[in-house]
């Protein structure tokens, strides 16, 4: 197995040889690998590569060729494309993990699995702009790609907000349940009949988790969004510590908290922010934090939590 234990395996071509990729060109500021699982991709291996390259000339990729029965090891020697071929077929878990392995030990600071049949779009990767996707993508990709051109940036940015709602909804429809909060990494999907306060995380910020906002029963279901410069791991060209939109639609609600925090750079932006957010007939409230400095707008009611009732 591809766990505790060293995966075994040869990289092709040889790490001595030189290649023009599996060498770290740095994107964003970033060190990023593909992963590209490959089991009898005969078929699609060059076309998926050869749209990776395309696209997103300036990422590294390794193909990890699983034990293949068909031609595929060779079509992967042919065209001199890098690839782990390993010696046992390990499923598509152990051989994602074989390249997240390898990408760990080779100092990569980003690694991103992209199917081999070609199935996932390599645009996505880099896609900081609104972009459309392929016209055979799933619907919910459009739906991404929408509200994400609404707010002018790229489609990822709602994809916790699509995942949350998404989760909801199946909640609600295969298991009965009347009222659903779901969280994911700070972009909350509400569906209740009763108030909900919702408190803001924002990190280093004294005003963490101190203040919030009060949404009344009846106004849901809602998506209600954080985005921040200063916590997690996520892509910010701010330095927000919080930013939390809240619209009717989740997926809008994920976007626009993105590109507004990417605004916030002191403390002096958080009230322009919220007063330009605030001007969007989608956005029913807003919020945002810098160091000691909190902006409000919107149709909710500020909360006061703990200690900040003192302020």
């Amino acid at each position: 197995m591809c766990g505790p234990q060293p995966c075994r395996y040869r990289l092709y071509p040889p790490q001595n040889a030189t290649h023009p990729k599996l060498r770290g060109t740095p994107i964003l500021d970033k060190k990023i690998l593909v992963i590209i699982p490959c089991y009898n991709e005969e078929d699609n291996i060059v076309n998926t590569v050869e749209n990776l390259r395309a696209v997103c000339p300036e990422v590294d990729y390794l193909v990890v060729n699983d034990c293949s029965t068909d031609r595929s090891a060779e079509i992967l020697k042919e065209h001199h494309y890098p690839f782990l071929d390993l010696p046992v077929n390990l499923g598509i878990g152990g051989n994602v993990q074989c390249g997240y392995l390898y990408a760990v030990h080779h100092g990569y600071d980003v690694a991103v699995q992209m199917d081999g049949d070609g199935q996932h779009d390599p645009a996505y990767l880099r896609a900081l702009v609104p972009c459309l996707p392929r016209p055979d993508a799933p619907p919910l990709l459009h739906e991404m790609a929408v509200a994400a051109a609404t707010a002018g940036i790229g489609p990822m940015s709602a994809v916790a907000g699509a995942f949350a709602r998404e989760t909801g909804r199946m909640l609600r429809r295969e298991f009965g349940v009347g009222e659903v909060v779901v969280e994911n990494g700070g972009d909350i999907y509400a569906d209740v009949h009763r108030p909900l306060d919702v408190a803001l995380f924002a990190g280093e910020s004294p005003l963490s988790e101190r203040v919030g906002l009060h949404i009344p029963g009846g106004a849901f279901p809602l998506g209600i969004c954080t985005s921040s410069g200063t916590v997690g791991p996520s892509l910010s060209f701010g330095r927000a510590d919080a930013v939390m939109i809240v619209c009717r639609d989740v997926l809008l609600a994920d976007s626009y908290a993105t590109a507004w925090a990417n605004r916030v750079r002191t403390e002096e932006d958080t009230g322009f922010v919220v007063e330009r957010a605030c001007r969007v007939p989608e956005i029913l409230g807003a919020m945002a934090v810098k160091g000691e400095r909190l902006a409000v707008g919107g149709t909710f009611e500020l909360r006061l939590f703990g200690e900040a009732r003192d302020f």
